[in-house]
């Protein structure tokens, strides 16, 4: 983030830099700012920004995809220490570190996504 006299003035990331669904940066940048706003705030001021809304639905989705890519990173990670005597023992203990906790999220996130599309599903039905 880029700050002028205490604004934030611009937000540049290109750590993994391709096209994609923007529901991704925001779920990044608003874990990194959850304590100081709402999501509902941060959304809106993302749309009053943009010009573009996302729904929650959509975030909570962007979350679950998140984790699997999580999931794969660890599982290439550990392939890796088995199959290359020269890999970096940290990729295998970032691979067994987080990989369980990767896991055992991941039906969580699916049922919040779940939960977070029934209020659209009810006014949907209702139109």
């Amino acid at each position: 983030m880029l700050i002028d006299d205490d604004t934030v003035s611009a937000v540049l990331d290109w750590e993994s830099v391709r096209l994609g669904d923007p529901a991704d940066d925001i779920i990044t940048t608003y874990d990194a700012v959850s304590s100081n706003i709402s999501l509902a705030d941060f959304l809106d001021r993302y749309a009053a920004g943009t010009g573009r809304s996302i729904s929650e639905y959509r975030l909570a989705y962007a979350r679950v995809a998140k984790c699997a890519l999580y999931m794969v990173i660890f599982l290439n990670a550990t392939r890796a220490i088995h199959h290359d005597d020269d890999a970096d023992i940290k990729l295998g203990l970032l691979a067994f570190r987080f990989m369980a906790l990767m896991a055992s999220r991941f039906n969580e996130l699916i049922a919040d996504a779940e939960r977070s599309k029934q209020p659209q599903l009810a006014d949907h039905i209702r139109d």
